[in-house]
């Protein structure tokens, strides 16, 4: 068998669907199948019923790549918040062309006393002399 047995029943249910209701859109399912090496390979294809034709046009495509591509991103940006949430270093970025922080770990709270979203709202320019030109300045 081609597809994967816990994909079999959504895709012959969706293929019966495309046969059965005729939808003018496009049927699109995501279903695994074991190629010819014994690799799991994730497909993604398309249906397209021709109502004025007796036939189905369809499109299958190889997304595995793209998908463990995702799911290695996902699981790096996890680690990363871990890390980011644990150090006390203060770690930022600051958009020169939207002139405010777009990004600041969560330590600037325990360090300055202001929250992340306190801190990325405000616009200011980056500051480059001794003391930041922030409405919350410095006192002297």
């Amino acid at each position: 068998e081609l597809v994967h047995p816990e994909d079999v029943e959504r895709v012959i249910a969706e293929r019966k669907r495309l046969l059965s209701e005729r939808p003018a859109e496009p049927v699109r399912v995501d279903y695994r199948i074991r190629d010819a090496k014994g690799r799991v390979r994730w497909i993604n294809e398309h249906f397209h019923f021709q109502a004025e034709k007796p036939y189905v046009d369809g499109l299958m495509r190889d997304f595995t790549a793209l998908r463990e591509a995702r799911f290695e991103l996902e699981e790096r940006g996890r680690l990363l918040s871990l890390i980011l949430s644990t150090v006390s270093d203060v770690v930022f970025r600051y958009s020169m062309k939207e002139k405010r922080y777009i990004f600041m770990s969560p330590s600037i709270e325990q360090q300055t006393g202001y929250s992340v979203d306190e801190i990325k709202g405000e616009r200011e320019e980056f500051p480059t002399e001794g003391r930041p030109r922030s409405r919350r300045g410095f006192d002297g």
